[in-house]
């Protein structure tokens, strides 16, 4: 694996050398987790844009209601 220089300022080098020393982590280490944590969040941002645009059906707002009642206390 081949790597490279990122240009940053010194204290974002340094909050993320402590920010990775405080979960174990190499700068290396740390970013790929905060790319991935990023990822996850933009799957789950896409999926809550998707469920947004298509209205939930009659069969689940039915359930809903049941679920929700006070039939089961």
């Amino acid at each position: 694996m081949s790597l490279t220089t990122i240009k940053v300022t010194v204290e974002l080098r340094d909050a993320l050398k402590a920010q990775a020393g405080h979960h174990n982590r190499n700068i290396g280490e740390h970013l790929r987790h905060l790319l991935e944590a990023e990822a996850r969040r933009d799957r789950f941002r896409q999926v809550q844009e998707a469920m947004t645009k298509v209205p939930p059906d009659e069969e689940y707002i039915r359930e809903l209601r049941e679920w929700t009642s006070d039939a089961w206390t």
